[in-house]
């Protein structure tokens, strides 16, 4: 069967498992890794944006106060960093089960 017979082809989910009925181990292994490179990634990467935004003309208007701008940027590297901690637990569960 050539690459081409299986354009449109319909992938049974049945075929990532092993006998055993489970997703072989080298899957998990390959995800939990996956999971911890976007942690990592997160965790170095969006604080660093952090300095820039609180410093910039933007972030305050002319009254002082904090701005939609900073708002918004800082509730991007929250969820960043959450989404990092969601990451790494859930490359050990996977670690922890394979």
């Amino acid at each position: 069967m050539g690459l081409g017979d299986r354009v449109g082809a319909e992938t049974d989910p049945a075929d990532l498992l092993g006998a055993s009925g489970s997703y072989d181990r080298a899957v998990l292994v390959l995800a939990a890794i996956a999971l911890f490179v976007n942690a990592l990634f997160n965790a170095v990467v969006w604080p660093r944006f952090y300095p820039r935004i609180a410093n910039d003309p933007r972030a305050r208007g002319t009254d002082g106060r904090r701005t939609a701008f900073y708002r918004v940027h800082v509730v991007l590297i929250t969820l960043a960093l959450v989404l990092a901690a969601v990451s790494v637990a859930t490359g050990i569960a996977l670690l922890v089960t394979a």
